[in-house]
């Protein structure tokens, strides 16, 4: 068995018997294939599947150098209207792109709210630490009717 079964166990919290790692919880079938920038590839499965025709735009701060020359790639493979969508927002241009008005074409983020990470005054993301939060706000305040 490859090293992916230390990261994807079934529902029991086993290993498969079969050695094909399951994809139960938070990804899709197929995850355990994704390779290179798998994140970014699990998101974008995910709201394509399951929010079609929502996301209006995802913003890439402080792309390092690799980055943006994959994604000046990256670009050219993916439909126009998917690929507007796509905003590379370097160090400086907070203020243009997360604290200008939709209407300008930024996010209205609040200054005070946004994270020290995305140059606003409020609370540090604290690393990935900002995902578990999220997750344990979410099942705290969901309510399925």
């Amino acid at each position: 068995m490859g090293s992916y079964v230390e990261r994807y166990w079934d529902a029991d919290g086993a290993p498969p018997a079969t050695g094909e790692p399951p994809c139960v919880g938070p990804v899709l079938p197929g995850h355990h294939a994704l390779h290179g920038l798998g994140v970014l590839k699990e998101a974008l499965r995910i709201c394509e599947r399951f929010y079609p025709e929502t996301m209006h735009r995802i913003y890439f701060y402080r792309p390092g150098t690799a980055f943006r020359m994959i994604f000046g790639i990256f670009r050219l493979w993916v439909p126009r209207s998917t690929r507007d969508r796509f905003v590379l927002v370097r160090e400086g241009e907070e203020k243009r792109y997360f604290f200008a008005p939709p209407s300008e074409g930024g996010c209205g983020l609040n200054p005070d709210e946004a994270p020290k990470e995305l140059g606003g005054n409020g609370p540090s993301l604290d690393g990935d630490r900002f995902l578990m939060r999220a997750c344990e706000r979410y099942e705290r305040d969901a309510l399925l009717d």
